[in-house]
């Protein structure tokens, strides 16, 4: 009888045992899944900052043309394009701003239009303001 009830504790311990190990898993997949995907929200707000950047670097410069910068901060690094799309009134271009963190690469592409003109004090026109009209996220594939 003694016998028995050894094996049936035994038998209690192996099956808690291998519960406690099958948490511990899965708690493991879930964590690594929700890094990924802050991972990847932060690197679609960089890209949307590229956007951003990329706006006044064309609000700020009065010469309208095709241009790419990189900018490297922390672990990221966001690289935008500016290209021209229409050089007719109103002006259009396409600006392509692609961020990479932590192994997550996104990449956001913007229609944008050319707005009303940028007038300093004086009346002078310094720059335009510009108008995005479309937005399309491109996540990575990962």
């Amino acid at each position: 009888m003694g016998a028995s009830k050894g094996v049936l504790l035994s038998g209690i311990a192996l099956i808690v045992g291998m519960y406690a190990v099958g948490i511990k898993k899965a708690d493991a997949i879930i964590a690594g899944s929700a890094g990924t995907r802050v991972y990847q929200i932060q690197s679609d707000a960089n890209a949307r900052t590229g956007i951003r950047l990329a706006l006044n670097d064309m609000r700020d410069n009065n010469s309208w043309s095709t241009r790419s910068k990189t900018i490297i901060f922390l672990a990221d690094t966001i690289q935008y394009d500016i290209d021209n799309i229409q050089s007719s009134s109103p002006k259009k271009a396409k600006i392509t701003s692609t961020s990479r963190f932590k192994g997550v690469e996104t990449k956001v592409i913007a229609y944008v239009e050319e707005g009303a003109p940028i007038l300093n004090k004086k009346g002078k026109r310094i720059g335009y303001d510009w108008t995005i009209t479309r937005t399309y996220l491109i996540p990575s594939n990962e």
